[in-house]
């Protein structure tokens, strides 16, 4: 419900000095992450506004962000919005800093992809293409943690997450990464979410048990409001008229959201000759009130469900922008529409709801047909940003096959940004869309990517099922043999050797000789790897050098990075230590001069470890420091605490004790509070997804 800035706080004394009392625990460094839940209409939104003034005449730099339904999908939508706020705030100084944290980061040219205004805003230079390599969510949320800190020396921050509920699984993620980052930080970040709509494979309940086993969470609950609650909101709603609330017959009577609506309504347009019955004949009342042209804005904006400007609204309506805006500071004076950093809005969700549903079929169906053609022009540069909302408006306007590309692409895009749990679900909807339109290309495409995503999210019995139907649909070369590839990774993970050697081999022979080097690399690097975990240590070294010279014939760095560690791997465990050595350090000058930061911490573990048997302990402690310094950088605590803990083993054997102990300690803490966590070091480098 939205409720207007100005209105009193009642009933809710209790649960805003609760929100006090952990601004005040983060000023001391013990921040709780607080999560407000209460169902709708219950004064969520209204407590959290309450508590954002406070905590700004405090001093603090409060960023309030909003949920919304209509970006369901979209990876790190929440995130990119509270970055617009934030960046519209900096000062001079801060805004220097943030662009150097933003340029030393290798994911820095996906953010300006992601928000091209920040080349104007940060004065940095714009980037015109993808980059190539790995990249992980730690690397991402690192970058993050880096900006919290500066905004933290001036100030404290106050971060405001409004309606999780809606959330990706990608920004809840962050929001986990990021909280255990700067909890010792004067850092408050608040959530808020409806029970009702969160089941039991909801995301936030990862986030919520994760927190409460750190025991930092705060659950700050909202009941309904107590009679004398009501009338006292009734009252100070109407100081001029006695209204008693006990006389009002009906359940709405008892909720604060109806008598909200009943004072704006009657604001508006004054009393209504009868008495409404519910909050949904209150909303059609105050619509009915307005002009037609405002109500043409409202029934797009409602349509729409996100933030639009006067150019989008007036593209969807056909008005003129000067008719656009005059309705638009009609709606904003009636408290009905919102204008805020990102353009105009609905945020009262009931309000919103009554005007969509209330829509003509047929011309709900147009308007999401415009919108669709709206949003395509307004994100034509990149539509991969908004291809999960484009789908959704092309399939309510039975667009079949506008609708299955975008889904797809949508699927592709929440990938590349590690949101694995809503490209498997955009792909899933896109493969239902491909069925139903009988686009048999589209299904093997779709089953190959389920394939992949279900075996990096470890489901490997799924993955093969999609790789294998999948497979139905190519024809013998190197496309069959990549499949092949992806059924062999999910059969190894699954510890059944034999038959990822056995699909490894079917791969290659589905390809002729010289056909593709770099797929007959990967084939054979791939194939190394299980013939060493076959203990056919001869036929493994055989297959990796194999693997190696294809690597160099078909140019690939990244793949000769590899296998050059997997040769490091193998002569390590032959005791050929003089040889590992030399192939460790290949792959690592190689990911080095590619910008692979996560690979080059690994290839320091190893090094580290194949000095430590070589005894050159001194090497070896400067190995394992490097390895952990990247992996504290890129945001991989379980796999930095791995390193300590074998930097303190060399610095203990050197009879170094004090520094032993220290690395100890730290490697101890690590462990502790981010048990649980994939580190980098439990999979081999190629099975990592890349930007390419």
């Amino acid at each position: 419900m939205g409720y207007p800035r100005d209105l009193l706080l009642v009933g809710r004394e209790k649960e805003l000095a609760m929100l006090q009392e952990s601004y005040f625990s983060a000023l001391q460094g013990q921040a709780p992450l607080v999560l407000v839940e209460g169902e709708a209409g219950t004064g969520k939104t209204h407590l959290l506004r309450a508590f954002a003034d406070w905590a700004e005449q405090q001093g603090a730099r409060v960023l309030y962000a909003v949920y919304r339904e209509a970006e369901v999908g979209i990876p790190y939508a929440i995130v990119l919005r509270i970055l617009r706020i934030l960046l519209r705030t900096l000062d001079p100084e801060e805004r220097e800093e943030i662009a150097e944290i933003l340029q030393a980061q290798p994911w820095h040219p996906i953010l300006l992809r992601l928000m091209p205004e920040i080349t104007d805003w940060l004065e940095i230079p714009p980037v015109q293409k993808w980059p190539k390599g790995f990249f992980t969510p730690g690397q991402v949320h690192e970058g993050v943690v880096q900006t919290v800190r500066v905004l933290t020396r001036h100030a404290p921050l106050v971060l405001i997450y409004d309606d999780l509920h809606w959330a990706d699984t990608a920004s809840l993620d962050m929001r986990i990464a990021v909280y255990r980052r700067v909890r010792s930080q004067p850092v408050l970040m608040i959530g808020s979410y409806r029970p009702e709509e969160v089941d039991q494979a909801h995301p936030l309940r990862r986030l919520r048990s994760t927190v409460l086993r750190l025991g930092r969470l705060r659950r700050v609950r909202l009941h309904p409001l107590e009679p004398a609650a009501i009338q006292q909101l009734v009252e100070s709603l109407w100081p001029d008229t006695p209204i008693d609330i006990s006389t009002w017959e009906g359940e709405p009577a008892r909720e604060p959201a109806y008598w909200v609506a009943l004072a704006r309504l009657h604001a508006n347009d004054g009393w209504p000759d009868f008495i409404p019955r519910s909050l949904r004949e209150i909303n059609e009342l105050l619509i009915s009130k307005l002009d037609p042209e405002a109500q043409r804005v409202l029934e797009a904006a409602s349509v729409l469900g996100v933030e639009a400007d006067i150019d989008l609204l007036s593209t969807i309506t056909g008005l003129h922008p000067d008719r656009v805006e005059l309705a638009l500071h009609a709606l904003t004076d009636q408290a009905i529409m919102t204008l805020h950093d990102g353009g105009y809005a609905i945020d009262d969700n009931p309000l919103a709801r009554t005007i969509y549903e209330s829509l003509d079929e047929e011309y709900r169906r147009d308007l999401h047909l415009r919108v669709g053609h709206a949003l395509e022009a307004q994100y034509r540069d990149l539509p991969e940003a908004k291809a999960a909302m484009l789908a959704r408006h092309f399939a309510a306007a039975e667009q079949a096959e506008r609708t299955l590309r975008y889904r797809m692409m949508a699927g592709a895009w929440a990938r590349r940004l590690f949101a694995l749990e809503e490209s498997r679900d955009l792909y899933w909807d896109a493969l239902s869309q491909a069925v139903m339109i009988g686009d048999a290309n589209a299904q093997t495409e779709i089953h190959e990517a389920l394939g992949e995503i279900c075996d990096e999210l470890g489901d490997h019995r799924a993955a093969l099922e999609h790789l294998h139907a999948a497979l139905g649909g190519v024809s013998p070369g190197p496309r069959e043999a990549s499949i092949r590839v992806l059924i062999a990774r999910s059969l190894s993970a699954m510890g059944e050797y034999e038959q990822a050697r056995s699909a490894l081999r079917q791969a290659l022979s589905v390809l002729t000789e010289g056909q593709d080097p770099k797929m007959d690399g990967v084939i054979r690097l791939h194939l190394a790897w299980v013939e060493e975990h076959l203990e056919d240590r001869t036929s493994a070294l055989s297959t990796a050098s194999e693997a190696l010279k294809s690597a160099i014939e078909s140019q690939d760095s990244l793949l000769e990075a590899d296998t050059a560690f997997l040769l490091a791997i193998l002569h390590w465990r032959d005791g050929a230590l003089e040889q590992a050595r030399a192939m460790c350090k290949r792959s690592l000058e190689i990911r080095e001069s590619m910008g692979d930061l996560a690979g080059c911490a690994v290839m320091w573990h190893y090094l580290g470890l194949i000095e430590r048997d070589r005894r050159d302990l001194q090497m070896a402690r400067h190995c394992f420091a490097m390895s952990a310094d990247i992996f504290s950088r890129i945001g991989d605590p379980r796999a930095e605490a791995l390193a300590r803990a074998y930097w303190g083993e060399i610095c203990a054997s050197a009879h170094e004790l004090a520094e032993a102990v220290e690395q100890f300690h730290r490697a101890f803490s690590l462990y502790r509070h981010f048990q649980g966590m994939e580190a980098s070091l439990d999979l081999p480098l190629w099975t990592r997804p890349s930007f390419d």
